[in-house]
């Protein structure tokens, strides 16, 4: 902004201000910006000089779309601004260049037939990303009516200043409104929206928090029928890469997030599912053709299953059949009842909702989840695990191209704002390794849960997340990466060596929790 023509200013309430972040004003006449209590959308006030101006170029409105395609991954985006754009009767036709139906613009103020060239370039702008004007906008719950914005002496004559909002955001702007005040040394309207973020229900987490652990009969989780709750799994090198990667491309990734996240999860999975399947290469043991001539042990070896491997072979050295162990543990129906008094302990107690609040913002917790964190635990996905009840290698996902890495991050986002989980995600496949004692007791079992590849990933970027906040005190060696039993023993051989050569007493106790 400068002297001789107009600009953007942008003024922010003090008890904003620590709210602040990622402020942008490298371009001229844009100033953008981020609210960490309103995690995800982006903000910007833009200046568009009218274009038989010296200082209008198609460059700035260039700069608006890419602007809004960067944060095209996240909840949405805001612009409001001067843009000298009349757009007249022709904002009813975006709509239906949007693909909804059920918004409208009844009333138009500033009713001119033809759109000038700014507001010509905005709309295809619209249309591309998805992006709506609420001026004069009618829903079917409210009618944003708008008037004239820009007056010479003391007549309005046009409308030149707009609010264009994400579509998915339409539904959080709960009040907008033109404010014609001649005392304001300005010849433009003052526009005030107001947005109600989305915030999770905290009834509804604590509930289905409770479900957790709890068999499927027992919770609100559909059966579809004839729909299996387990798929057929796939081994990663039995998927020709080349191929899938070919039919991800082909595969058409428009964004369309929908309140119903369960459907958006299972479609999600479908799609890859069946992309994988179609890519399997053919002859291989997956499809159930196995050599005459291969026997057991190749088989086992083959696999690279180590939990069949150490079946298969004892500590004492002996080959024992894999057959035999199954047939002395105990059964389904018994490992059902053990597991579900384990999961769900009788004197539990339930978090009182009441005590239960978001108020407080801390960033490294609350922060939209970005692309570079997907594709960070993506990394650390080991190939060749077993899949989950969808079926789907973890290997895979490191095989997805960008375009998918955004439909995940715009997924992930959803739950993430909604504080919702998936009920396709609340299965899992449960196997049980043998500990010690006898075989027929269940208590002498593990059981190791093996989720949805999806679900993995989404719960290793909030436990990357919980690991940045909290740290634990120096004497937990468990569970911390680089970390583990060896320091405890290396710290006990220490204690052991000073008190022999001090000549000390040394009192060692060791406690185990069972099945802690």
């Amino acid at each position: 902004m400068n002297g001789n023509r107009g600009g953007t200013c942008v003024f922010i309430h003090q008890y904003l201000n620590k709210y602040v972040f990622d402020v942008d004003v490298s371009i001229a006449d844009q100033v953008w910006f981020k609210l960490k209590c309103i995690p995800g959308v982006l903000f910007g006030s833009c200046y568009v000089p009218p274009s038989d101006s010296i200082y209008f170029s198609y460059a700035q409105l260039s700069s608006i779309q890419e602007k809004i395609k960067t944060n095209a991954c996240s909840n949405g985006c805001i612009l409001i601004g001067d843009l000298n754009a009349r757009l007249g009767v022709s904002v009813r036709e975006l709509p239906d260049r949007v693909a909804v139906s059920h918004f409208s613009y009844p009333v138009v103020p500033d009713p001119i037939q033809t759109p000038n060239d700014n507001a010509t370039a905005l709309l295809g702008i619209c249309a591309e990303e998805q992006m709506l004007v609420i001026n004069n906008m009618q829903t079917p719950d409210m009618h944003f009516t708008s008037k004239k914005t820009f007056r010479k002496g003391r007549e309005w004559t046009s409308e030149l200043d707009t609010c264009f909002v994400s579509k998915r955001l339409v539904k959080f702007i709960k009040y907008f409104d033109v404010i014609h005040d001649e005392s304001l040394p300005s010849d433009h309207a003052p526009i005030t929206i107001t947005l109600q973020p989305p915030s999770p229900c905290l009834e509804t987490l604590r509930s289905r928090a409770c479900d957790l652990g709890k068999h499927g009969a027992e919770c609100n989780f559909k059966i579809i029928p004839n729909n299996p709750l387990v798929k057929r799994p796939l081994q990663l090198h039995n998927v020709d890469c080349d191929m899938f990667v070919s039919k991800l491309n082909e595969q058409d990734t428009q964004i369309n997030i929908n309140a119903n996240v369960d459907l958006d999860a299972s479609q999600l999975s479908n799609t890859l599912y069946d992309l994988a399947y179609t890519s399997r290469t053919r002859g291989t043991i997956a499809d159930g053709v196995v050599g005459a001539e291969q026997g057991r042990w190749d088989r086992i070896l083959g696999e690279d299953d180590q939990s069949k491997l150490w079946q298969a072979i004892n500590w004492r050295g002996e080959i024992t059949d894999v057959h035999s162990v199954e047939e002395s543990k105990p059964t389904d129906e018994i490992f059902k009842y053990h597991f579900e008094g384990i999961f769900n302990p009788p004197n539990a107690d339930n978090p009182d909702p009441s005590e239960l609040h978001t108020n407080v913002t801390i960033p490294v917790l609350d922060e939209l989840i970005k692309p570079d964190e997907i594709i960070s635990q993506i990394r650390k996905l080991k190939p060749n695990k077993a899949s989950g009840p969808d079926g789907l290698p973890p290997g895979l996902f490191k095989l997805l191209p960008a375009e998918w890495i955004i439909f995940i991050t715009a997924l992930f986002n959803n739950l993430f704002l909604s504080g919702s989980y998936p009920d396709c995600w609340t299965s899992a496949k449960l196997f049980t390794v043998f500990k010690r004692g006898s075989k027929v007791v269940p208590g002498n079992y593990r059981g190791i849960n093996v989720i949805n590849s999806l679900a993995k990933l989404y719960d290793m970027i909030l436990s990357a997340r919980l690991s940045q906040w909290f740290i634990p005190y120096r004497e937990q060696a468990g569970s911390q990466v680089g970390r583990g039993c060896i320091e405890h023993i290396v710290t006990l051989r220490l204690l052991m060596d000073v008190a022999r050569r001090k000549k000390l007493k040394l009192f060692i106790t060791f406690v185990d929790f069972s099945k802690a």
